[in-house]
């Protein structure tokens, strides 16, 4: 019996289901982009249908199926789910979460199947404060509502910089710092504007002009006393 080689395509099936792995998009994992300014933090959060359905219940027509005017209305229950269960503070103090912008992540003149795990949604929200973000901390007991296993992974963006930040049930809050309030720690001190070299020279040259006078007066008395003409 002849031995079997390998052939290269028989390798493609595999290659192409590890690359499909590593790009999958877990069921259970949502996403959150945090961008942070000096007084304004934007937070958008993207959830798969099955999971914001676990977080607040979506299909008020009960067909099965979710639609634009479906998820516009559930915008209020959101936003009391969110404020049971993840908790904001800045600078130490908690902030209520107020407004959100619900947001399929498909056509919205479509509806989609709430067990649909590859159509996902946006919850937009923005807090601002009058005064300096130093820092700010979450806090998320959404995770038992949100199923076993669900992560939230989180990205901050403030200017250049970049942090990634895993939320879970074992590790379901996070302190971030903005250094905003420190920042002028670090700024190099404001140099002082040279002196206009025309005005240094004023004292030399009204100098120069007394020594003059003087020499005069001085050869004039000297020319009187000894009667030289």
């Amino acid at each position: 019996m002849k031995p079997r080689w390998i052939q290269p395509y028989h390798l493609l099936p595999v290659l192409f289901g590890a690359v499909f792995s590593v790009f999958a998009h877990p069921a259970d994992m949502s996403e959150l982009q945090v961008t942070v300014d000096r007084q304004r933090i934007d937070f958008r959060f993207t959830f798969n249908l099955p999971i914001l359905q676990r977080i607040s219940p979506l299909d008020r027509n009960a067909d099965g199926s979710v639609d634009n005017t479906e998820l516009e209305a559930a915008g209020p229950l959101l936003i009391e789910q969110f404020n049971r269960h993840a908790v904001l503070k800045i600078n130490g103090q908690p902030l209520s979460w107020s407004q959100v912008i619900v947001s399929p992540v498909w056509p919205k003149q479509n509806s989609a199947p709430l067990t649909d795990v590859d159509r996902c949604v946006d919850l937009q929200f923005v807090q601002t404060t009058p005064e300096v973000i130093a820092n700010f901390a979450l806090d998320f007991t959404l995770f038992p509502l949100m199923g076993e296993g669900s992560e939230i992974e989180g990205h901050y963006i403030q200017g250049e910089h970049r942090l990634h930040v895993p939320f879970s049930a074992n590790q379901p809050d996070y302190l971030y710092d903005t250094g905003f309030a420190v920042e002028h720690l670090f700024q190099s001190p404001v140099a002082k504007p040279a002196p206009d070299a025309r005005w240094g020279a004023l004292p030399l040259l009204g100098l120069s002009l007394l020594s003059g006078i003087l020499v005069v007066l001085i050869v004039s008395r000297w020319k009187r006393r000894h009667g030289a003409p």
